[in-house]
Order: structure tokens, then sequence, then C-alpha cells
């Protein structure tokens, strides 16, 4: 009789609803924490050294979403994926700007030989962002070829990569700008005289963007940075232009 009591079945609902959720604790620690070497690098290592340790970081999620028993559903595995995105994008603005602070950027191509370290922390973004995605693919072929019938990397890939797709765009433009503002530095180099007012005229506009545009890592405010991006290039190709029809008349 104790046994149909309401009180003794709402307990015994309870207790086992308890044991359930300590149960589903468990087993998430444990897989997360088999993950904890590979956050280390995400929140500690360079886009390189990220790069280096994607393919263990993506076996180990899809053995995980594979044979975990609560953490393998499809919106848990998206906001883990979501949020190691968007570590990865933190990496790359460390990497490329550690100070952090908006400014610092352009202070950073002072010379031609900063310039090209800071070209070459840009490609190391991109490169992170590709491999990335090709190491997802990776798995999800893996997943399909092994077992069609069974757990899919069926996520939303927009929901994943969207903001990591849209930081590689930017950085992408961003990489164009320095390449042209090394161009310039080393043209500004060689002092010649007829060259004195084409670079003079690309330090105006290159100053007009950096006063605009002081956050270029930020991609919230993505309309502005295009719009004077693309008032940037268009004054970039007109200087190209009229530096093709100098160095034609010098020889």
């Amino acid at each position: 009789r104790d046994a149909k009591n309401p009180v003794t079945l709402r307990w015994a609902e309870k207790d086992a609803a308890l044991s359930e959720a300590l149960s589903e604790a468990k087993e998430n620690v444990k897989y997360l924490t088999s993950l904890e070497k590979f956050f280390e690098v995400l929140y500690h290592g360079t886009p390189r050294q990220i790069i280096q340790m994607l393919p263990a970081l993506i076996n180990n999620i899809k053995m995980m979403y594979t044979i975990a028993r609560y953490y393998s559903t499809e919106q848990r595995m998206t906001a883990l994926f979501f949020k190691i995105t968007n570590q990865m994008i933190i990496a790359c603005k460390t990497s490329v700007n550690p100070s952090g602070l908006r400014q610092r950027l352009w202070e950073q191509a002072s010379n031609p030989e900063q310039v090209a370290n800071l070209i070459d922390d840009l490609h190391a973004c991109v490169d992170l962002n590709i491999a990335y995605k090709s190491e997802f693919n990776k798995a999800k072929a893996a997943l399909q070829q092994k077992n069609p019938r069974g757990k899919q990397f069926d996520f939303t890939e927009l929901k994943l990569f969207y903001h990591f797709d849209l930081f590689k765009t930017r950085v992408e433009k961003l990489i164009g700008i320095f390449n042209t503002v090394k161009q310039f530095m080393l043209l500004k180099s060689y002092n010649i005289d007829q060259m004195e007012g084409l670079i003079s005229r690309f330090e105006d506009h290159l100053g007009s963007l950096k006063s605009k545009t002081q956050d270029v890592l930020d991609i919230h405010d993505d309309n502005k940075f295009v719009r004077e991006y693309k008032n940037f290039d268009a004054a970039v190709t007109e200087l190209e232009t009229s530096l093709q029809v100098t160095i034609n008349s010098s020889f």
C-alpha cells in the first residue's frame, strides 16, 4: 500500500530523475575531460599550433558523438562546436593583435618586415579556417562511410562556421590591404622623386582608412568596414594606374 501512496510515487520519480541526472553529469565530465588537452591549445596556442592538433580533436569529438549516452545530441554537439569555433576566432585575434588594443594592429605595420610578419599571421588565420572545415568534413564522410544508417554529423554547418567564415573574409581583405602597404613602403624606400606625390596620396588614403576602421578585426561592423574598404581599394586602383603611367613616362 505504501508503494502506491502518491507521495511515495513522487519520491520514486524524483529519486530516479536525480540518479539519471547524476549519471549524465558524470559521463559529461568524463568526455569533456578527455578533450581538456585540446582546449589548452585552443586557449593558449597559435593558429598554427591549433591546426596541428585539429585532426585529433575532431576525431575525439566524433568518437564521443558515436558512443556517449547523454552528450551525443545534435543540440549539445552544435553548442560544443560553436564554442570551439568562437575560441578559434579569439585565438586568431590574439595571434594577430596580442595587445588587444584597437589601434595596435595598424601600429604593427610601421616597416616592411613588420608588415610581412603581420601578413604571415593573417594567413595562418585563413589556414586555420580551411583546416577546421576540412577536418570536420573528413569526420562527416568517415561516419557516413562506416555506418550510413547510424548517427551522422548532420549538424547545421551555417551555425558552426558562419562567424568564422565572416572573419576569414575580413582577414583576406586585410591581407590585401597590408600587401599594398608593403608595396608602397618599398616604393618609398627607393626615394624616386616622381613617386613622391603618389606615395603621399596613398598615405592620405591609408590614414583615412585607419581613422574610420580602428578595430579592423571586429566583424560586427562589417557593413562599415566593407564600405571603407571599397573606397580604399578604388583609390589604390586609381593610384596604381597613375603609377604605371609615371613608370612608362620615366622610361
